[in-house]
């Protein structure tokens, strides 16, 4: 009987593993801007007779989250929105408060006959400014949303009784 033939494969190794061929060019560091660098700040102790001073809050006051805005629209409840009063959970005395201070700041700097979106927005950043420095608890919402709502039930509203005036109606 004739011996058999076995074809053995050899495998051959075309291409060269990648690390054998690659050249790393040498990089030079990448520019710093100033602001990067470190910089040291004057020590400052905070004011301890001051009991608004923003740095004597505590530790746990500023991990906090910030309270995001509810889902809809504010007294819209048929459609899906929520009542301030409700969702704020604030005592009567705080709500009413800073409900008056911001119809103040709306009075003062704001037109009264024209509806929430139709409002210069650099004065509306005032009004949002002086209401968190009346009231900082404002500072705890996310955004200004609470002065906002405030606002535009406010603006709805004096609009609407403009808008009734103006007809010769009276409300």
């Amino acid at each position: 009987m004739a011996p058999t033939r076995t074809h053995q494969r050899r495998i051959h190794q075309y291409f060269p593993p990648l690390t054998v061929r690659t050249r790393f060019a040498v990089e030079s560091p990448p520019f710093l801007p100033s602001l990067t660098l470190r910089t040291d700040f004057p020590k400052s102790e905070p004011n301890r007779d001051d009991p608004t001073s923003s740095t004597t809050t505590s530790d746990s006051e500023n991990t906090r989250p910030l309270i995001s805005k509810p889902s809809g629209e504010v007294t819209r409840h048929k459609r899906g929105g929520y009542g301030l009063k409700e969702e704020l959970n604030w005592n009567e005395g705080l709500y009413k408060a800073v409900q008056k201070r911001v119809h103040e700041l709306a009075k003062e700097h704001l037109y009264l006959h024209g509806t929430f979106p139709k409002q210069d927005k650099a004065k509306l950043e005032i009004v949002y400014a002086e209401a968190k420095k009346s009231f900082p608890v404002l500072n705890e919402y996310q955004g200004d949303w609470v002065v906002e709502d405030f606002l535009r039930v406010y603006l709805r509203n004096t609009k609407t009784r403009g808008k009734g005036a103006a007809a010769g109606g009276s409300r």
